[in-house]
């Protein structure tokens, strides 16, 4: 193999072991929310932050939003595991791209460490905001429904049929321009 490829192939095991240890150490200790369906606070953030130094903005929220979004989907909060998947990626990059940026010190990894947790509540609750509190189209039911009638249409090549099928199964045409793109 060549360089390059050695560095690729590592790289590509290096973001992998990482998905893989943020996966494990979220569901490693999980301490339930009440009155939060599917909600839980974990220890996983450590390791989206090592992520973050180790791999850098970019491929360091690769593997914290992708470990993250497993676990979500490992733990049974599904309904959570696409915004976990951006929200916990978003923290990467912010995090990342600025330890980049930094002096290296304590104070500057600190102030990274900081201003990448701050991505986790506002996007967790502009989340519940859009989804949970009944804004029109934007329920996890809504996706599914589209996403289902747009993988008929394509496997059966007949895009109506796609459009009648959830038009009949959600008693509307609410859904009828997300199928049409």
């Amino acid at each position: 193999m060549t360089k390059k490829t050695d560095e690729k192939v590592r790289l590509t095991v290096r973001i992998a072991m990482l998905c893989a240890l943020v996966t494990v150490v979220t569901i490693s200790m999980v301490i339930p929310i009440p009155n939060m369906t599917g909600a839980y606070v974990n220890v996983g953030d450590a390791i989206v932050y090592t992520c973050a130094y180790m791999l850098g903005g970019g491929w360091g929220a690769l593997a914290a939003g992708i470990g993250s979004a497993a676990a979500d989907l490992i733990l049974g909060s599904a309904l959570y595991a696409p915004a976990t998947l951006v929200i916990k990626g978003l923290m990467a990059l912010v995090a990342g791209k600025l330890m980049a940026r930094g002096t290296g010190s304590f104070k500057s990894r600190l102030l990274a460490v900081a201003l990448g947790g701050l991505v986790m509540p506002l996007g967790y609750f502009l989340y519940e905001l859009l989804t949970l509190c009944g804004v029109p189209g934007l329920s996890p039911g809504a996706f599914i429904c589209a996403g289902m009638g747009g993988i008929l249409a394509g496997v059966m090549q007949a895009p109506l049929t796609g459009i009648f099928l959830i038009a009949e199964l959600t008693g509307g045409f609410q859904l009828l321009l997300p199928l049409m793109n």
